[in-house]
């Protein structure tokens, strides 16, 4: 018993030891059903999920309602969890909001951001540009940490708009994108396209030039939602 849960009831003091472990059970399979593991409509039965993370039914049941709560899992009564399904119907919806969600929350970004921010884009911009994404190796140390710096630049392109809802819708449906995005097979002049776009937004962000970096951030989605849309016809074939 340590110095922060001397004080509890047991009860209270096992729900506070449970905490860390619930939080990274959430975070490791949330990444595992966004990089595909589980393909979407699939039944996420406890029984397999204790084997594979090593945990209980309780947290297990905690963190899918969680999932269930952002849209990545389906929770159906008496039915149990499954992934959320997938249609190119869908990806064009989230792909649609999240031009509407970023492209609002770029510009209060443009408006407020201050050097602090400027830096953070710089620094971001950077780290992505230092990693080269690999479609014949998705499932390695470099794309992973591509995947994280990608996220952390279009994140940190409208951090400064400082509204914690907008943020939070963006980050939600970025994920959801992502899921889409990771289902495909690579198509590499998209992504050499995509890839050096990224540079052109952190400059005409930085700039301030506020309706040229929104369009291009409109393109950029657009062109990755094509890419994607592509891919995932060619799947359902």
């Amino acid at each position: 018993m340590n110095r922060k849960t001397a004080g509890l009831p047991e009860q209270k003091r096992d729900k506070v030891h449970q905490l860390p472990v619930t939080e990274d059970l959430f975070l490791h399979l949330r990444k595992d059903i966004i990089n595909g593991r589980y393909t979407p409509g699939s039944k996420l039965r406890l029984d397999e999920l204790r084997g594979v993370y090593g945990v209980g039914s309780s947290p297990l049941r905690e963190v899918l309602s969680h999932l269930a709560a952002i849209g990545l899992v389906r929770k159906e009564i008496q039915r149990g969890f499954s992934v959320a399904p997938a249609s190119t119907e869908d990806l064009r919806d989230i792909g649609e909001n999240r031009i509407r969600f970023e492209t609002i929350a770029l510009r209060l970004a443009i408006e407020n951001g201050d050097d602090d921010w400027e830096c953070k884009i710089l620094g971001a911009e950077h780290l992505l540009s230092k990693k080269k994404y690999s479609p014949a190796k998705p499932d390695t140390d470099t794309n992973r940490e591509w995947e994280h710096h990608h996220r952390s630049f279009h994140m940190a392109l409208i951090e400064a708009s400082a509204s914690y809802w907008l943020l939070h819708f963006c980050g939600l449906l970025y994920d959801q994108f992502d899921r889409y995005r990771r289902m495909v097979a690579d198509q590499g002049l998209k992504r050499d396209k995509l890839d050096r776009e990224h540079h052109d937004m952190m400059r005409l962000t930085l700039d301030r030039n506020t309706d040229q970096a929104c369009t291009m951030l409109v393109d950029h989605i657009h062109c990755s939602m094509d890419m994607v849309l592509t891919g995932f016809k060619a799947i359902a074939q």
